[in-house]
């Protein structure tokens, strides 16, 4: 049985580089500012066996349940990350409307 890593697997090990400020400019937030996600870790992939067959069918099952986990994991990140950019459209708007303000006085 082959195993399948989405894609998020990936992009999730690259995430603490991308966590690195984009500017080194001020900032308003604490380097705790935002919550972590909550997704539960998937863990290591399974090592596949010989070929003994009672092996193979506990190897199988082990790579369902990996698999299953993957795959809530990835539900769990995109409902993360979904909710991570409703934040910050809503902090845009704020600065945009504080701007707006700004330049009405």
């Amino acid at each position: 049985m082959r195993l399948r890593f989405p894609g998020l697997i990936i992009a999730l090990l690259a995430a603490p580089a991308a966590a690195q400020p984009l500017s080194t400019g001020g900032t308003n937030m604490t380097s705790d500012f935002y919550p972590r996600p909550k997704c539960e870790p998937v863990g290591k992939a399974p090592v596949q066996p010989g070929n003994n067959p009672d092996a193979m069918n506990t190897y199988n099952m082990k790579v369902r349940v990996f698999n299953q986990k993957v795959a809530a994991m990835n539900i769990c990140m995109k409902d993360y990350v979904d909710n991570a950019q409703n934040d910050i459209n809503t902090i845009q708007k704020t600065v945009r409307d504080a701007v707006a303000e700004a330049n009405a006085h």
